[in-house]
């Protein structure tokens, strides 16, 4: 050893334990999966993106629906969603988020998200513009509790508009083609 420290070499068969914290170093091996993280360590990320093109109704639509693999069972999710959207006239735009552990997520299944409604009404979005147009986007948290490493996440958006006097488009398309829709997880240690 060049730094003065202790050299420990470990060979290629059985397990060892060894406790304590590492505070600098770099190791170059496969830990196992018994190991235990700190708290805020990012277990994974999934990012997805689409293009699409939707003119919402006055009923919450799931529109995008993406899933997440748990690494461990002492995990949450933090989410990050981003769309663009044009709302033509006063109008605006409902945004929930719903999860289940089976695909074809339903407004039955477990709400995560559901910020800024007015008496149930969607004030996700308003504008009294004659236009607007955005990307709308959000980053929280979903508090998991009962589910294990390798359960499988589903997460649907659904979006209406408030009310049916305008267009209101989600993902909105432009001259260039379709809008888009993006998500991303990231799975963090408890």
């Amino acid at each position: 050893n060049n730094g003065g420290g202790t050299k420990i070499e470990i060979p290629n068969s059985g397990d060892i334990a060894i406790t304590g914290t590492i505070g600098s170093g770099t190791f170059n091996g496969t830990i196992g999966s018994s190991a235990t993280f700190p708290a805020g360590t990012v277990l994974q990320v999934e990012t997805f993106a689409d293009s699409d093109t939707n003119t919402l109704d006055t009923t919450y639509t799931n529109y995008y629906e993406k899933y997440i693999d748990l690494k461990s069972s002492s995990s949450d999710v933090d989410i990050a969603i981003h769309f663009a959207y044009q709302i033509q006239g006063t109008n605006g735009i409902g945004v929930r988020v719903y999860r289940d552990t089976n695909a074809t997520v339903s407004t039955s299944d477990t709400l995560v998200f559901n910020i800024n409604t007015d008496n149930g009404n969607p004030y996700t979005l308003y504008s009294t513009a004659s236009y607007l147009n955005g990307v709308y986007s959000v980053v929280f948290r979903d508090v998991l509790s009962g589910f294990s490493a390798g359960d499988r996440l589903y997460y649907g958006l659904f979006l209406r508009k408030y009310d049916n006097t305008t267009t209101v488009l989600a993902p909105a398309n432009a001259s260039q083609g379709n809008g888009f829709f993006s998500i991303q997880f990231i799975e963090v240690k408890k």
